[in-house]
């Protein structure tokens, strides 16, 4: 992915074993973001991850495989991970 690495984006991976914060942290640092996107491996967890944005006045889009629902002045994506577009 060429263009992609020269973008020069900031990825941050939250890792680490169950039921130790790291969704929660995650959503903390995406709700204070400029932009960002919330990758979910499962297409209700990408819904869930778009309303808890929404929840919070994030304006947040939702990609899934089955749906494309953009937000108008969305600055968060919560997409499924085979949606994460590597061109923007």
């Amino acid at each position: 992915f060429p263009l992609a690495r020269r973008i020069g984006r900031r990825v941050t991976l939250f890792v680490g074993p169950p039921n130790s914060g790291k969704t929660h942290a995650a959503f903390e640092r995406l709700a204070r973001a400029e932009s960002g996107t919330y990758l979910a491996p499962l297409r209700l967890l990408a819904l869930e991850g778009r309303d808890r944005l929404e929840a919070r006045g994030v304006p947040c889009s939702l990609l899934t495989g089955e749906e494309h629902v953009p937000a108008p002045g969305a600055r968060a994506v919560s997409s499924t991970v085979e949606m994460l577009n590597t061109r923007d």
